[in-house]
């Protein structure tokens, strides 16, 4: 690490890190929520025990971006500490694959019905505050000292 524009970068990555396992922990805590909304949803367009499955799946599939999100914020965090090249293109490109991921999945409709509870979505999107916060630190111009 060399300084403090540094600092705030991994700061804001591990508070982004941080919003991640709390998004991935609601998932766990609001599963029950998840099948009930589920079944609301899907009711009556498909047979009752086939929600089931479907709450397997998507309960599978936003685990599984938790863990990817996990990925990719010790990833940044380590770019950043390590000074590695391409921090800035590395941290762009994976705030427009998770935003674009967090807004489809607070968006996403299936009969007429929004997938996932709103609370859920609304989780997904916060982490992308964070990386928001990362990508205008890292694009910010440094600072020389000037020596007297």
């Amino acid at each position: 690490m060399t300084g403090t524009g540094d600092r705030r970068v991994l700061t804001a990555a591990y508070v982004g890190l941080a919003l991640t396992v709390v998004a991935t922990l609601a998932v766990v805590i609001g599963n029950d929520a998840l099948l009930r909304h589920l079944h609301e949803v899907e009711d009556g367009w498909i047979a009752p025990d086939k929600v089931a499955v479907t709450h397997s799946v998507v309960a599978t599939y936003l685990y599984a971006l938790g863990g990817l999100g996990v990925v990719s914020w010790l990833l940044i965090a380590w770019m950043v500490k390590t000074g590695k090249r391409g921090t800035r293109v590395v941290a762009v490109t994976l705030l427009l694959l998770g935003g674009g991921i967090a807004v489809m999945n607070l968006l996403m409709e299936e009969y007429g019905r929004r997938v996932l509870p709103t609370l859920l979505g609304v989780a997904g999107v916060l982490p992308c505050l964070a990386g928001l916060a990362v990508v205008g630190l890292l694009w910010r111009p440094r600072r020389v000292a000037v020596a007297a």
